[in-house]
């Protein structure tokens, strides 16, 4: 009773790890992007990728997590860790965001693309 979801849930997880996902050597941080385009294909609303950030926590040796998506004319962040990977830091310094320690959620104002660019030169200055 308490763990259904929409059969479009279940079918843009499918999506999400078989081709939005990417790791990032040698890190070891695991990076979700949805486009715009993913929003509309799998009716994404509020709720529907709760959780879908800590996927790529389960993959080994995989330290840290990101999950974008388009939302009201901004890319939304949510970033997860293990250890001591602190992303409150990570995301206050370079997303305007914020949290605890392994878990923080942050923002950007670029395109999908500039956002990718930016988190992935972020994570070289900040590793």
């Amino acid at each position: 009773i308490f763990d259904t979801h929409p059969e479009t849930r279940l079918r843009l997880l499918g999506h999400i790890l078989s081709n939005r996902l990417e790791i990032i050597q040698p890190q070891q941080i695991g990076l979700i992007a949805l486009t715009e385009h993913d929003v509309i294909d799998y009716k994404i609303g509020q709720g529907d990728t709760e959780g879908m950030v800590n996927y790529p926590l389960s993959i080994q040796n995989i330290k840290m997590s990101a999950f974008m998506t388009p939302k009201d004319g901004e890319i939304r962040i949510s970033f997860r860790s293990k250890g001591n990977v602190d992303v409150n830091s990570f995301s206050r310094k370079y997303f305007e965001g914020g949290g605890h320690f392994n878990a923080a959620g942050g923002k950007s104002n670029l395109s999908l693309n500039d956002t990718v660019a930016k988190f992935k030169q972020a994570i070289q200055e900040f590793f």
